[in-house]
């Protein structure tokens, strides 16, 4: 079953827009998804650190 989802705004430079829809068009996918896709990855990875510390 999916969490129910919540809308957010972000502000983004231009620089920080045009990478994301480069990489929305390399995947195929909308710039959203290239977003979200690179928060999760972005929370995947400190999470990971912190269950490496001792």
């Amino acid at each position: 079953m999916k969490q129910p989802l919540t809308c957010v705004n972000g502000d983004f430079t231009p620089d920080m827009l045009q990478e994301f829809d480069e990489l929305a068009g390399e995947l195929r996918v909308s710039r959203q998804s290239a977003i979200e896709s690179c928060l999760r990855q972005a929370l995947d990875f400190h999470l990971l650190a912190k269950r490496r510390e001792p």
